[in-house]
């Protein structure tokens, strides 16, 4: 590849605060944002081989303007860009502003799991990556075709390279109850668990190379790194992987946190490791508060097996998220009172209540046409804003 091949990783703007990695859409419910790991993974792939410029628009609060008028002065043959399911006609508009005779513009994000996407509705998009950790990003930029879809591999283990943390660490990257910066780390990519709401399991699962996570975590160490967020799906996914992984992490004193599965965290000896490995903050997708939703929601995990979970973290003083989804046909009038009660029962560091939407390659369920988000908000800030002003003080 000819190194003078100007690459542009993009988060596009927009007019409000908006995640679209990892082929999610989703608006912050409170004051976080974290790095795209989409874009830090393509980075890695194609460090040695192309000059990449990574503009994420959102961290840094950019118009549409000021954002068309930087990728101009860099003048990009190819666009890496997420687009989101929730700000899709204006990432559209705004990409198609972008489309010249000599660039190819290629679409990641929720979106690019679209399987009816009119490519001649949107002629301007060459190309959907389905796959951020495939290496047939590398070959699409090599020969210079333009493909409809980039999909991934069915290969166990994947490699990627290093992911670029120092062009990552702007200060508006930040987590709840957490200070400072925190650095993400990529251990596997997808889901081997089906819940019917999400799409995760839809992009496969494969492991990451250990050797890979080996450097990098030296790399974050050398950097002075302190806290990590742990971007697999589900961290533990696969016990054998992530025993390794979390006895590489037990070398060295991050401060970790990840998403766990309750029915996992009871096996034989991996709390522990997850105490030496340094974990302080496990968040657990509760979804439903009634045990029957969260089978039919295809997460059959007891109301005892969670209560075990939380109450086992938290004897080893790692602190522990409840998460909630609300918005399903079936939720009764006072489901935000559920969700809070059940928090609080666990003793939960925080209450994170989620209103479902159909994500793009997952099965649609049905939801209610009224808006339940102040009442989330509501309920959650009853519930968080007693804790976070303690957290604050300390």
């Amino acid at each position: 590849m000819n190194c003078k091949l100007r690459v542009l990783l993009l988060n596009p703007p927009f007019k409000k605060l908006i995640l679209r990695d990892y082929y999610c859409s989703t608006y912050p419910k409170a004051g976080y944002y974290w790095q795209p790991i989409d874009l830090m993974s393509l980075w890695a792939l194609l460090e040695k081989y192309a000059e990449i410029k990574a503009l994420d628009a959102i961290v840094l609060g950019w118009s549409y303007k000021k954002t068309l008028e930087h990728i101009e002065a860099f003048n990009p043959v190819i666009i890496f860009a997420l687009v989101a399911k929730l700000s899709q006609k204006e990432d559209l508009h705004f990409l198609k502003q972008l489309k010249k005779k000599h660039r190819r513009i290629v679409m990641g994000g929720e979106v690019a799991l679209d399987q009816d996407f009119d490519f001649n509705k949107h002629d301007y998009i060459d190309t959907l990556l389905t796959d951020f950790t495939s290496t047939a990003v590398l070959e699409y930029c090599l020969d210079g075709t333009t493909r409809k879809r980039l999909t991934g591999s069915f290969d166990q283990t994947f490699s990627i390279g290093i992911m670029p943390h120092a062009k990552f660490e702007h200060p508006a990257y930040r987590l709840p109850l957490w200070k400072g910066r925190f650095y993400s780390l990529l251990t596997d990519f997808g889901c081997p668990f089906a819940c019917r709401f999400c799409n995760t399991n839809h992009l496969g699962y494969k492991t990451r190379d250990l050797q890979e996570i080996i450097a990098e975590l030296q790399i974050l160490d050398y950097k002075g790194a302190q806290q990590i967020y742990l971007r697999d799906m589900t961290f533990g996914a696969k016990q054998a992987h992530t025993t390794k992984v979390l006895d590489l992490l037990a070398g060295y004193h991050f401060h970790l946190r990840g998403y766990l599965r309750a029915d996992q965290v009871g096996s034989p000896g991996f709390v522990d490791r997850l105490v030496k490995a340094g974990f302080k903050f496990a968040q657990i997708g509760i979804e439903s508060p009634c045990e029957i939703e969260r089978k039919n929601l295809g997460k059959p995990i007891s109301n005892a097996c969670i209560k075990a979970a939380f109450k086992m973290l938290q004897s080893k003083g790692i602190k522990v998220g409840a998460h909630f989804m609300v918005g399903f046909r079936d939720d009764p009038v006072d489901i935000f009172h559920q969700c809070t009660r059940m928090a609080q029962e666990l003793s939960a560091a925080y209450c994170s209540i989620n209103l479902y939407q159909v994500r793009l390659g997952a099965e649609t369920l049905l939801s209610p046409t009224k808006n339940l988000s102040q009442r989330a908000y509501l309920a959650m800030l009853c519930y968080n804003g007693p804790r976070y002003l303690k957290f604050l003080l300390q």
